[in-house]
């Protein structure tokens, strides 16, 4: 064989190669990204399964409450609900909602911290409610429960849109 015929083959197997290696880390690349595109999904699905929980609860209590309010309850009466509440309302879902939302869906940090808002201001009216103005109490419960739901609606409608959903 002559040199040319020589290098040829040199030159051709050395492109064989790089291309065989950048065929290999595009195809580890793309099983990579489909991977991490499947965890995103099940954090995902458990952060919509726990919010629809804590939905559930929170319609439960302000609705209970505004009820509760509308026929003259006593303070030692809406302790005694939200201790009830309490006992249903799991911490640990709260909590892992936060950590879903910190940890792996950092864009929905801001609507999640209004939700927060909403269920503390709900509970401290729930429980310091003055006998005297159970109609003021009951509307502003009312008020929460509204603004709930359409925190609760926007953070769907984040959720839906996210770009791993795609």
């Amino acid at each position: 064989m002559d040199k040319e015929k020589i290098i040829l083959l040199i030159v051709g197997a050395i492109i064989g190669f790089f291309v065989s290696l950048a065929k290999d880390w595009l195809m580890e690349s793309k099983k990579q990204k489909e991977k991490y595109k499947q965890f995103k999904r099940e954090k995902l699905e458990e952060l919509y399964m726990l919010l629809n929980e804590e939905d559930k609860l929170m319609t439960d209590l302000t609705i209970g409450m505004a009820t509760r309010y509308k026929s003259k309850i006593t303070k030692h009466e809406a302790l005694i609900t939200m201790s009830e509440f309490n006992k249903k309302m799991d911490k640990n879902i709260i909590k892992r909602i936060d950590m879903l939302i910190n940890l792996y869906l950092k864009e929905l940090i801001a609507i999640r911290k209004n939700m927060n808002r909403i269920r503390f201001e709900t509970g401290a009216l729930a429980i310091s409610g003055d006998s005297k103005n159970n109609n003021e109490v009951q509307k502003k419960l009312i008020e929460y429960n509204l603004q709930w739901n359409k925190e609760k609606e926007k953070l769907d409608s984040r959720i839906h849109s996210l770009p791993i959903l795609l």
